[in-house]
């Protein structure tokens, strides 16, 4: 037994090792070398290796192809199935008990379905989307779930559609079908109203469990059956936050229509309302006074009333009431400076630049044509009636329109600095010109004089700076009624002011203009390229800048400010302003201890000692403390003493110099020259005496040298040149000396120096390339095999498309030849 065991081991041992000759590879040698035998030997079996090749793909490529698109996946969760080690009486106990511990642990409601997978559809459970997706049907619908079968019999059916038989005559036909017709209408009649009253019955009853489970657990009778929870975080709930509530309101109310919303009134109807709003404001204020005063004062009132005879009232609409009662006055006709209002700006400025004054237009305004309630008299009793509701604090809704300047100054001049944007914004709505044709020219002769008004006061009242920011919000107001009028008016400011330059030009401007470049900023936008208001101005400011002789230091802080408010205008273009930058650099330059041999860029600065050096310090003013701002009212003072000559004034003036270079050197910082631009800046600030400076003026300072020496590292230019090509050495061969030489190992030195890094380099890259021809080569035989595949499966598709049509079409000729016989059968008989 053992032998034959043996034997037959070693049989089947041969059987495989044994091959088949006609599957072995030999390489035969294409040429015959001397010394060497010709011997061939098997170096392979390409059949077998192809073979297992095949197998392998056959297990891994082809199941993949099958199996592809392909998702799903069965667990069997059977206990004991697939296991040989447990028998059948061990997986019953063990599927016995785990059916018991699923029957024990159903009361926690967080663990009863653990065990259990949860199918899911498009990420979520079955069971909800069960539970909460279910189609609603309306009252008139069938329930499919419910019902077994159609409404309509089948019996029915056949015979309205199908027919069949023999008919016995058309009478009976006829009435047949209607009797069917109507018994269809009771029949589904009767099923909807057993349909309702089953509905109407769950309903009741629901109704009714509900009852009795709210009664229920008001008595806690259920108290006892319920397991108390000790973690009361289990049980709350998040609070629902605003994208919650949105949320349901999307899903529940949907389907709503949205509300119609009131329209949009028109600036004309806003206009309209403003005005009645403060006629009726007037009215109101009118009665009150008049119940506190007496009936004496009243009679006096209606007495002079009657006696001047020309009371102008107007209605609701704008128009005259009673007036028939009054005297028809007497109209001027003059020509209005302004042309067609749709012509454009820039055509305007061009005819009117060179003929217009400012002088003219406030003359021409008190020509224009005057509403049929306005005259001397009524003006001056309403300026006297302002000045006395200003004294008692209270300011009259409704005022007549100024025609004259010399009104409008008695007006402003009788109120505080608030209540003149008050008075200006009331004139603009009872004066607007959607109310009444000419109210446009109106407040364009009421811009004039509040102009001049402004004018006036940068004059003579520098100390109201409030007051001129709300000159200019009214100006803005008027402004926007008429732009092309505002900005001929400007202009013809500005060439006047140009007017009083050109007769002394080295003379320092006031506060005249400083206001005035105020005005334009607010007015206008100053960000434009081209604007024909800014532009000017900006151009006279900088000539003011470059032709203004400096004198003492209130000259350098008035050019400071005027120079800090040019920033704003040139912070968005990136406008270059190369008369600042030169006036920067006189200044720096009165602050350092200046050579004889050093100028200014700019022919205002004196060259005279100690004039040249204005700014220097020479004491110790660390302990000074430098105010942040100048005080406008002191530097433009006509008072010489007003801001003398300081260490403190002249720190003060150097802190607001450094805030104007550091505000261009971040507008300029992107332009290319920027280190050409400040780079003798940073030279002088190199050479301001620190140790005299105090501890805030020293930080300002260092903050803005490191500033400017980043950037102008970063902008730097470098110089076009050609490429210098580097000289190329040559490889000088130097002897290797080995300290201790073995000649012995001589050979060893040699066989390590092979196995070079150069070597190991070469070996590598073969070694690579060889894989990758084999890797190319699996891919290959892959993409062959996948083919192969596809084809197959291609065969087997059309094999069996085929062999169904063929069937099919075998069907349907035994069909048409048994309707042809019966057909035949028929006529034959």
């Amino acid at each position: 037994m053992v032998k034959r065991t043996i034997n037959e081991v070693k049989k089947s041992a041969g059987q495989q090792t044994k091959l088949n000759p006609f599957e072995l590879k030999y390489n035969r040698a294409k040429h015959k070398i001397l010394g060497t035998k010709t011997v061939s030997a098997p170096c392979g079996a390409p059949g077998l290796s192809k073979k297992k090749a095949f197998e392998n793909r056959a297990r891994t490529l082809a199941v993949e192809w099958k199996e592809r698109g392909k998702r799903n996946k069965i667990i069997d969760q059977r206990i004991g199935e697939g296991n040989g080690m447990v028998n059948n009486d061990e997986c019953i106990s063990k599927r016995f008990t785990a059916e018991r511990l699923k029957f024990f642990n159903a009361t926690n409601s967080e663990l009863a379905n653990d065990g259990e997978e949860k199918l899911t559809h498009k990420g979520r459970e079955l069971t909800e989307v069960g539970k909460y997706d279910r189609i609603i049907l309306s009252d008139e619908d069938d329930d499919d779930d419910e019902r077994e079968g159609g409404n309509i019999g089948a019996n029915i059916v056949a015979a309205a559609h199908f027919g069949g038989g023999i008919a016995s005559s058309a009478e009976n036909a006829f009435i047949k079908r209607r009797d069917i017709i109507a018994e269809l209408i009771a029949k589904t009649k009767q099923q909807r109203y057993d349909k309702k009253l089953a509905r109407d019955e769950r309903e009741d009853a629901t109704e009714r469990l509900d009852e009795k489970w709210s009664k229920i657990r008001q008595t806690d009778a259920i108290a006892g059956f319920v397991k108390p929870v000790k973690d009361k975080s289990i049980i709350d709930r998040p609070e629902k936050d605003d994208y919650d509530h949105l949320l349901y309101e999307l899903q529940m109310d949907g389907g709503k229509r949205g509300e119609a919303s009131e329209r949009q009134k028109t600036e004309e109807e806003i206009a309209h309302e403003e005005r009645e709003k403060l006629i009726r404001q007037e009215k109101a204020r009118l009665a009150e006074m008049d119940q506190d005063g007496s009936k004496e004062t009243k009679r006096k009132l209606n007495d002079g009333n009657k006696e001047e005879g020309f009371m102008v009232r107007y209605d609701s609409s704008g128009v005259l009431m009673n007036a028939e009662k009054l005297k028809r006055g007497r109209i001027k006709i003059v020509r209005i400076d302004s042309s067609d209002e749709n012509e454009s700006c820039s055509d305007e400025m061009d005819e009117d630049s060179e003929k217009d004054d400012f002088d003219a237009l406030v003359r021409d305004s008190g020509e224009v044509d005057l509403p049929p309630s306005s005259s001397k008299n009524t003006a001056i009793n309403t300026e006297t009636e302002v000045q006395k509701e200003s004294e008692s604090g209270v300011l009259p809704f409704v005022i007549d329109l100024p025609q004259t300047y010399e009104n409008l100054k008695k007006v402003l001049d009788a109120q505080n600095d608030a209540d003149c944007e008050i008075i200006i914004k009331r004139l603009i709505k009872l004066y607007h010109p959607s109310l009444r044709e000419g109210n446009k020219s109106r407040l364009g002769r009421l811009f004039i004089l509040l102009l001049r008004y402004y004018d006036d006061l940068s004059k003579t009242r520098v100390s109201k700076i409030v007051l001129f920011g709300y000159i200019a919000r009214g100006l803005y107001y008027l402004m926007k009624f008429n732009v092309e009028h505002s900005a001929r008016c400007m202009r013809a400011l500005l060439r006047q002011q140009y007017a009083l330059h050109a007769r002394a030009p080295r003379q320092m401007f006031t506060f005249r203009f400083i206001a005035f470049l105020k005005l334009v900023s607010t007015l206008y936008p100053i960000r434009d390229a081209f604007h024909p208001v800014v532009s000017p101005t900006l151009a006279f400011a900088c000539r003011l800048v470059s032709t203004a002789r400096i004198c003492n230091i209130k000259d350098i802080a008035r050019m400071l400010l005027m120079v800090k408010m040019l920033s704003s205008f040139v912070e968005e273009n990136k406008r270059y302003l190369p008369e600042v930058i030169a006036f920067l650099h006189g200044v720096f330059l009165m602050a350092v201890e200046s050579e004889d041999n050093e100028r200014c860029p700019a022919a205002t600065f004196p060259i005279s000692l100690p004039h040249r050096r204005m700014l220097f310090i020479s004491d110790d003013c660390s302990s000074i403390e430098i105010p942040s701002q100048l005080d406008a009212v002191q530097v433009f003072d006509d008072n010489i003493n007003s801001f003398e000559e300081s260490n403190k004034n002249r720190l003060c003036v150097l802190n607001i110099a450094f805030t104007v270079l550091c505000r261009f050197s971040f507008i300029y910082s992107n332009i290319i020259s920027f280190s050409i631009i400040f780079r003798p800046l940073l030279g002088l600030l190199s050479r301001l005496p620190r140790n005299q400076y105090p501890i805030q003026l020293l930080t300002e300072l260092s903050a803005l040298e490191s500033y400017i020496t980043a950037q102008s590292s970063r902008n730097s230019l470098k110089q076009l040149k050609r490429p210098v090509k580097e000289k190329k050495m040559l490889d000088m061969l130097e002897p290797r000396f080995e300290e201790n030489y073995d000649i012995e190992k001589a050979h060893y030195t040699k066989n390590m120096a092979k196995k070079s890094k150069k070597v190991e380099i070469k070996q590598l890259t073969k070694k690579y390339k060889k894989e990758l021809r084999g890797t190319v080569r699996e891919l290959r035989r892959d993409n062959q095999f996948l083919n192969r595949e596809k084809r197959q499966e291609m065969f087997e598709n059309d094999k069996a498309r085929k062999e169904k049509t063929k069937w099919l079409i075998s069907t349907l000729q035994g069909q048409e030849s048994d309707y042809k016989k019966n057909i035949y059968m028929k006529n034959k008989l």
